[in-house]
């Protein structure tokens, strides 16, 4: 076969002469891997493997060509790519270097993607074309078109006008640039306002993608595809330049993940364009080193006025870019890991709390959340917080395989997590799988607990009883250890009896609550705030004692707790102490009296009088569920077995 037919001489030429042909047909004469002190142009320390090739198109060659693209390097290890293979180049990028002395040009050539045309076992030789004697140009007949080896060929109109188009204009066309305003993305140039992009211009986009983990800050043009992962809401900020607001997302394929942000007006533009989950075309934006804390990626990206942003609405296309790209470690690795950590998470879910409110100390903001417990195949289980929206919406079972990116660890409770922005639930990847085959066949589900301190139903896995809690000595020694705030268990008890005046009007101001003090001249002071108000509003606070087999003692309930003890919001309940009829009143307040309930308190040293005590907090207060409690108590049994 007359291999050298097939080859696009000359094309190498034109390459150093700062041209880009589309998609040359070139030969690999020969490849090594690249050392990891070696320097490469893009200062990449991802640790990932690199091949430098020499490639040649007949008349000449270049050594200075590089791959980084890991399923490419699969290719070489695995010998489906080998020397002396003819392949044709369907994306690369090029980045001068210095000049070496001498007419030697130093000009570093990307392989992004390539197709293998003939193997090299099949070739066996180098492929050397003869030039003609026209000042050493090769012959007319290597340049004729290969039509089984080329992409599909524009319309007859697109045709004519590239007809007398000098050569260097022959380079894959550049996507144009998407302005990002109002709902749809229009183009930059003169369009009218119902425009959309005609199909051969997404195809143009296709082709000229790179892999997101090959994108670095020394490509000039550049056009990525990948599919949401995660999206924040909007946060504001300050700084010395002034106030702002962003949000940002991460986009991923099969080579890497990077973080996408969008600040202000781009910010506002885009938010709602974007959706996890979506497959997204993106160009034209900034590109610059990432911010370790934040992101385990090396680079990430910055949006602009001028940036492409289009959505892949084709579901073949869309269907190319995998869900995400996952790096997961087991549970129990996390007790040694520093916190403010990032991780990929997943293990299956063994209990999940209510939706519950916090006050965020520093923006005197209300905060939802919901505490996730999960346990993987090393048989340990840790805490898992939804902050917000992701707390609210999360659908999510016992027994599903609960997956998130980028978590963040926390020391709260031993070891602890906050979920990424995006969380999954049973996505259909292999390790889902598997942990959900294994978690199905388990019969002993006693497991190791890294987090002793969540809220909700799931916080403490320990089960302890009221003697234990209000032990001074080991209360102080859990506490003075610098790594939990108190000690956290889970107790059946039943309620004996409610403190009296369990409701309190606290300052109206938002995220304040503080008790009011009466001024007697017909104005209630917050002592905090340091305002007076004529109105208020009503909070509960209320003392309850609970006793079970080992002792009795008096624990204190705080807000959405107290208000599932006595079904009513604290307006009510106070609209009743007003009445006349007192017995009516009782009849509530004494209502959850001598019914049992599982407590999770939290014990920690308190001092009262000079004297040392130990103060117990309800942390949440679940009915007696009797079948669920006679499951762990005959867990319980089978462990001592």
């Amino acid at each position: 076969m007359d291999y050298e037919s097939l080859l696009t001489a000359g094309a190498l030429s034109q390459i150093l002469d700062g041209f880009k042909p589309a998609y040359p047909v070139l030969q690999i004469i020969g490849y090594k891997p690249m050392s990891s002190d070696q320097p490469s142009l893009d200062d990449a320390s991802d640790g990932e493997l690199r091949y430098r090739l020499m490639i040649g198109d007949g008349l000449r060659t270049h050594q200075y060509c590089i791959i980084t693209n890991q399923d490419l390097v699969q290719d070489i290890q695995t010998g489906k790519l080998e020397k002396w293979s003819i392949v044709r180049v369907n994306n690369y990028q090029t980045v001068d270097c210095d000049k070496e002395p001498g007419d030697n040009k130093r000009k570093l050539m990307y392989i992004l993607n390539l197709e293998v045309l003939h193997k090299g076992s099949a070739v066996g030789r180098k492929l050397t074309l003869a030039t003609s004697d026209n000042n050493g140009q090769p012959p007319a007949q290597v340049h004729r078109q290969q039509p089984q080896y080329h992409q599909p060929q524009p319309s007859p109109a697109s045709n004519n006008q590239m007809t007398n188009r000098p050569m260097q204009h022959n380079a894959p066309t550049q996507p144009q640039p998407y302005m990002m305003g109002g709902d749809a993305l229009q183009p930059k140039n003169q369009a009218p306002a119902n425009f959309r992009s005609p199909k051969p211009m997404r195809a143009t986009h296709e082709n000229q993608c790179i892999g997101i983990g090959e994108l670095t800050p020394y490509i000039g043009k550049w056009v990525v595809k990948g599919r949401v992962t995660s999206k924040s809401a909007i946060r504001e900020y300050s700084n010395a330049k002034g106030n702002g607001k962003l949000f940002n997302f991460c986009m991923a394929d099969k080579t890497g993940e990077i973080k996408v942000t969008a600040f202000n007006a781009d910010c506002e533009r885009v938010f709602s364009y974007v959706e996890p989950n979506k497959v997204y075309v993106l160009g034209r934006a900034s590109v610059k080193n990432a911010d370790k804390r934040y992101t385990t990626a090396d680079f990430e990206i910055t949006l602009n006025s001028d940036s492409l942003l289009e959505e892949v609405t084709d579901s073949d296309a869309a269907r190319d870019v995998p869900l995400a790209k996952f790096n997961f470690i087991s549970i129990a690795s996390l007790s040694g890991m520093p916190p403010s950590g990032t991780v990929d998470m997943i293990g299956a879910i063994t209990s999940i709390s209510d939706v519950s409110t916090i006050m965020q100390k520093t923006k005197n903001k209300e905060l939802k959340k919901r505490n996730v417990t999960i346990v993987d195949m090393s048989r340990t289980s840790i805490g898992v917080t939804l902050w917000g929206e992701q707390a609210e919406s999360f659908a999510g079972q016992v027994g599903d395989i609960f997956v998130t990116k980028a978590a963040r660890i926390g020391s709260y409770g031993g070891r602890s997590a906050s979920a990424g922005d995006c969380v999954f639930v049973n996505p259909e990847i292999p390790e889902v799988r598997k942990i959900k085959n294994w978690y199905a066949n388990l019969l002993d589900q006693n497991f190791t607990s890294l987090t002793s301190s969540q809220d909700g139903q799931t916080s403490g896995d320990q089960w302890k009883s009221l003697a234990q809690m209000t032990d001074l000595e080991q209360t102080k020694n859990i506490t003075s250890s610098g790594n939990q705030s108190g000690l956290y268990a889970r107790c059946k008890a039943m309620l004996m009896a409610v403190g009296k005046n369990p409701v309190y009007k606290c300052c109206p101001q938002e995220g304040c609550g503080k008790k009011l003090v009466d001024t007697q001249n017909g104005e209630l002071k917050c002592e905090k705030c340091q305002q007076t108000y004529t109105h208020y509003k009503f909070r509960y606070k209320t003392d309850v004692e609970i006793e079970d087999h080992s002792s009795s003692s008096w624990v204190t309930l705080w807000d959405e707790k107290a208000e599932q003890l006595f079904q009513m919001t604290p307006e009510k309940l106070e609209s009743f102490m007003k009445m006349d009829s007192k017995e009516h009143y009782e009849k509530i307040i004494t209502k959850p009296n001598f019914r049992t309930f599982i407590f999770t308190l939290r014990a920690r040293v308190d001092t009262y009088n000079q004297e040392e005590r130990v103060k117990l907090n309800v942390i949440n207060c679940m009915p007696l569920d009797p079948v669920v409690y006679t499951k762990r108590i005959m867990e319980e049994i089978k462990s001592l077995a």
